[in-house]
């Protein structure tokens, strides 16, 4: 009975459920869809369960902090409020992952200026993105996930002494996949999203890595930037990435005393 309450608590978003909980963000209607969670049902299915919010005052986008379970640091994520006429919350999900610390802050604030500048401006100024993950996983695509997730920059050396632990992880990783499937979009936000096939932006396609082992292939060998970035216009933060991200952790969460 310890080890089904502890498998339930600790695994019930990871088996039986998503590989992936993709989110659309629309141009065209200026709207945004994040599949929420599986839906179970067996009659009438359409797809699975989504949040739909408009890109516009009506939506409010901010940083949500919570403790981690098994880390000393924080998480960060996205989180959406909407509201109605009077102001009130009407609705609230999360958009994209988890971040930890103060490194994972300054992914997140990149990361949602990406978004923005994309709903805001187009795909036309954005650099590329630091790597495309496979939405259908090999093997070693697995590995490679829980071996880089433990430290991106680590030396050769010390990868070899945690491969062990990446196995272990990777295990869990391989039966969760095995248990879950492929997220299925309903038909009308198939119809709101559709892209041309002839569209220049659409990715990745071409000499585009797909996966850690290629995009870190094609690093080495200079095929694909390493740290892609481009300037924010009117931005009016801190010009150091590191210190606008500590700038962000050193706030208190909303309804603690300043």
């Amino acid at each position: 009975m310890i080890f089904a309450v502890t498998a339930y608590y600790l695994g019930r978003d990871e088996f039986f459920s998503l590989s992936r909980r993709p989110i659309r963000f629309n141009r065209c209607t200026k709207k945004l869809y994040a599949v929420r969670k599986r839906d179970k049902t067996f009659r009438s299915f359409s797809g699975d369960i989504f949040c739909e919010a408009p890109w516009d005052e009506n939506s409010i986008f901010c940083v949500h902090q919570g403790p981690e379970k098994f880390d000393l640091q924080n998480c960060y994520h996205i989180r959406c409020y909407q509201t109605d006429a009077k102001g009130n919350v009407t609705n609230a999900f999360s958009i994209g992952r988890e971040w930890q610390g103060v490194d994972g802050m300054r992914e997140l604030l990149a990361q949602w200026n990406y978004w923005c500048l994309f709903m805001n401006q187009g795909p036309a100024a954005l650099p590329k993105p630091l790597l495309y993950l496979s939405e259908r996983e090999k093997l070693s695509d697995s590995f490679l996930y829980c071996l880089y997730e433990m430290g991106f920059s680590l030396p050769q050396i010390l990868r070899t002494i945690i491969s062990p632990f990446a196995i272990l992880i990777t295990l869990h990783r391989i039966i969760s996949l095995w248990t879950c499937r492929q997220p299925i979009w309903t038909k009308s936000v198939l119809e709101d999203s559709y892209v041309d096939p002839a569209d220049i932006y659409d990715q990745p396609r071409g000499e585009t890595p797909v996966g850690w082992a290629e995009a870190v292939r094609a690093r080495r060998e200079d095929r694909y930037p390493r740290f892609p970035s481009c300037e924010a216009v009117g931005w009016s933060g801190l010009a150091d990435p590191m210190k606008n991200a500590k700038q962000w952790v050193d706030r208190p969460p909303v309804g603690e005393k300043q």
